[in-house]
């Protein structure tokens, strides 16, 4: 009789193991494919006139974020005392997080961040805080 009893008990028990832990498989491909979505889906070009802090010259600041995941930020001066000067290249690896870009260039060790704004992103400082400055960049 108490075996009896003890199945039903059992299959339930298993039962309700499995769904769970279909859950939970689910809910990581979901997050891994929205993920894989953002980044490929943000690959783009984006570019604008940027000042530097102190006015006295300004840039052409393009940020190319490719769908492998790799990004080049290039500054040209445009303006100011450094007009026709080399321009300064980083390249690197990005990562999309909720509304803000994260560029990692290793060589270097810096990481710039970008918030997403629609068809622009504003360049942010190294505390992830937007400047009184227009640091914004168009898609191209």
């Amino acid at each position: 009789m108490k075996k009896l009893f003890i199945l039903p008990i059992v299959a339930l028990a298993l039962v309700a193991c499995q769904g769970k832990q279909s859950q939970e498989a689910n809910a990581e491909s979901v997050q891994v494919e929205e993920a894989d979505m953002q980044q490929g889906d943000f690959s783009g070009v984006f570019a604008g006139i940027t000042p530097a802090a102190d006015a006295a010259v300004s840039y052409r600041t393009v940020l190319t974020c490719n769908a492998d995941g790799s990004y080049t930020l290039t500054n040209e001066p445009v303006e100011g005392e450094s007009k026709g000067q080399a321009f300064e290249s980083q390249r690197g690896s990005f990562v999309v997080h909720a509304d803000t870009i994260v560029g990692s260039n290793e060589a270097q060790g810096t990481q710039h961040y970008f918030l997403l704004k629609g068809d622009s992103v504003i360049m942010l400082n190294a505390d992830k805080q937007q400047s009184d400055l227009p640091y914004i960049l168009v898609r191209q």
